[in-house]
């Protein structure tokens, strides 16, 4: 498929960029119209421990990201690069010094050498250190972070200097000399700003933005560390997809408290990767109207997802904010995802649904808060029976060994269509094996106004609980209790 002359699948944003691949389930009432849509999106992530940076719940700021804490991994060798420093160099420095100490002895000047933007790929124990400036990465795979170390000690580090603000960007935000087949050739050409691949590697303390594709990528390998950065696009170019990819296998990947604006399609795509902690990091305001915050699919397992801020997303209320398993592409998995764990994070102003699971075995949605928010959970059986998922013996797996335990929800408001306000669950038919409810707080605007989706209809609380015959230890206050305030 082409957009003008330029390949999708060369620039690479078709099959893992979208959050959906349009897969649809046909649903005959109003419950269903109220909350499915296309879909997006072993080990057990809620009580296992990261090798990698793993914990940190402390959302972006002067804690999480103190310039001392920065200073951290340390390494045997330190390469510092210095745009605005007087004395920097690329060809008369060593690069061992953040400024001029004379003698050659100086800090690189930009990133437009070869050699000064292949400092990191396929090294151990090296830091490269960026002062303060705004740095113009080119090549397709833009700046490699390749780390062959074998331990914490032996991490490769692409980090800020002492706290100093550092922007890595593209010469060709806009694409505009990037349309054909030759783009790949082109250095202009930017299809991921940063590329992270190989092992014991860190990205930390910088902006990063208008990547082709997406602004960071990390492919394979296992250790990896992305934290304290800020990801957002500031030019306009619509084959953009992700701000942040992960895939190729990739294992014991921790994302810490970043913050991400101005993205397309999700702000985090997880595919086909396992071991993955998104913690203490901070979205709002993306570029598209359904950009969803994370999704996990094409076999994804383990992932952590908490102590999250989300807020002012699109106004599409198709958009979900966490993508749970999804659809569009072929896998060796019978599952589209693996214990997904959604937990503590705190959401507002959205359009959207908080959750959608599809095809997602053993998964939780645990200790979130939800204020002025579109819809619920979804369990949909959109990609039930699917063909992609080549591991299965009659296709994708249903949903099973759902957990949808302590959440608080209020406001929802249906995407601005009084009727489907205050939609909280809604269960596809097939989609409710080992289903676990409990201790959740559902605040309806009016009395007996609380909705739940069932096998295709649409039931109050106690028939709710009921049918679904779980769920007997929560509440459904109206708006104004004390049970709704003060969160």
């Amino acid at each position: 498929m082409r957009v003008g002359a330029l390949s999708l699948g060369t620039i690479g944003v078709l099959a893992c960029g979208s959050p959906d691949a349009e897969a649809t389930t046909e649903q005959a009432t109003s419950a269903s119209t109220a909350m499915s849509t296309p879909t997006t999106g072993e080990g057990d992530a809620s009580t296992s421990t990261p090798t990698t940076g793993g914990g940190d719940t402390e959302g972006p700021g002067e804690g999480a990201c103190a310039a001392e804490l920065l200073a951290e991994p340390a390494a045997e060798v330190t390469y510092y690069v210095a745009i605005g420093e007087p004395g920097a160099s690329n060809e008369a420095c060593d690069g061992l010094a953040p400024s001029d100490e004379g003698g050659g002895r100086c800090p690189f000047k930009d990133l437009s050498a070869p050699m000064v933007l292949g400092l990191l790929d396929g090294v151990k124990s090296t830091r490269m250190a960026l002062r303060a400036g705004t740095y113009v990465v080119s090549g397709w795979d833009g700046l490699r972070v390749t780390g062959i170390g074998a331990s914490e000690a032996e991490r490769v580090v692409l980090s800020a200097y002492a706290g100093e603000p550092v922007v890595l960007d593209v010469a060709t935000p806009d694409g505009a000399t990037c349309m054909a087949d030759d783009a790949p050739d082109r250095p202009e050409c930017v299809r991921e700003v940063v590329r992270v691949s190989g092992q014991w590697t860190a990205v930390q303390g910088l902006t990063i933005r208008n990547g082709l594709g997406y602004n960071l990528e990390v492919t394979g390998g296992a250790h990896h560390l992305v934290r304290c950065n800020h990801f957002t696009e500031t030019v306009d170019f619509p084959l953009r997809s992700d701000s942040l990819k992960l895939d190729g296998g990739a294992s014991d990947i921790a994302v810490n408290s970043n913050v991400f604006t101005r993205w397309r399609s999700q702000a985090i795509d997880v595919t086909g990767v396992s071991e993955v902690w998104i913690e203490g990091n901070e979205f709002s305001e993306p570029h598209d109207a359904d950009g969803g915050a994370i999704g996990c699919k094409f076999g994804t397992r383990d992932v952590t997802i908490r102590g999250n801020t989300i807020h002012d997303l699109g106004e599409d209320p198709e958009m979900k904010v966490f993508s749970l398993g999804g659809t569009g592409s072929s896998h060796p998995d019978d599952a589209e995802a693996y214990r997904i764990r959604v937990e503590g994070n705190h959401i507002t102003g959205v359009a959207g649904k908080l959750a959608q699971f599809v095809g997602c075995q053993e998964c939780a949605f645990i200790g979130n808060d939800a204020v002025e928010v579109g819809a619920g959970v979804l369990l949909s059986a959109a990609a039930t029976g699917l063909p992609e998922c080549e591991g299965g013996v009659a296709g994708c797996l249903a949903n099973a060994g759902t957990e949808i335990r302590g959440n608080r929800m209020r406001g929802l408001h249906g995407g601005g269509d009084p009727a489907s306000a205050d939609f909280f669950v809604v269960v596809d038919a097939g989609e409710a094996t080992g289903l676990v409810a409990g201790d959740n707080v559902y605040c309806a605007g009016v009395a007996d106004g609380h909705k739940f989706g069932w096998n295709g209809g649409i039931l109050g609380f106690a028939a709710w609980v009921e049918m679904a015959a779980t769920d007997a230890t929560s509440q459904a206050p109206v708006a104004g209790d004390a049970a709704c305030a003060g969160w």
